[in-house]
């Protein structure tokens, strides 16, 4: 038997502030991993209520082969269930990177070298341009 979650998303999150005349919908934002797609999978089985209205998964167009095969899967499943999974794009961040014309500049996460051991990582900025603003204009 699962055990039921201990709290209903909306006792969690309390009320949140709404304009006047507009709805309130659950997304789920779907990066294709581990951890989003489990979300996406308890939800369609009412382990987390209330049921999200879709997923969304913004695509950077350079994940890896394993991640769109997985989310093919996912989508099949979920269709199944009745619940869209839109897959959304700013374009493509591998291409953008070495692009002559790029029009903005959002860095990816690279990683120092210090010796051969991993230092650090560089500050990222590609999250925005690639993840957050697509998905809130699909919403």
């Amino acid at each position: 038997m699962t055990p039921k979650p201990p709290f209903e998303s909306a006792q969690y999150l309390g009320e949140l502030p709404r304009e006047e005349g507009t709805t309130m919908i659950e997304v789920i934002s779907l990066g294709g991993g581990i951890q989003s797609t489990t979300l996406v999978l308890m939800n369609l089985v009412g382990e987390i209520k209330p049921r999200a209205t879709c997923a969304i998964f913004a695509d950077t167009g350079w994940e890896r082969q394993a991640t769109y095969n997985a989310l093919d899967w996912l989508e099949a499943y979920a269709t199944e269930k009745g619940f869209p999974i839109y897959r959304i794009s700013s374009g493509d961040i591998r291409a953008d990177m070495v692009s002559d014309e790029k029009q903005h500049f959002d860095h990816i996460p690279l990683f120092t070298d210090s010796g051969g051991e991993r230092a650090g990582q560089l500050r990222r900025q590609c999250t925005n341009f690639y993840k957050i603003a697509p998905i809130r204009r699909k919403m």
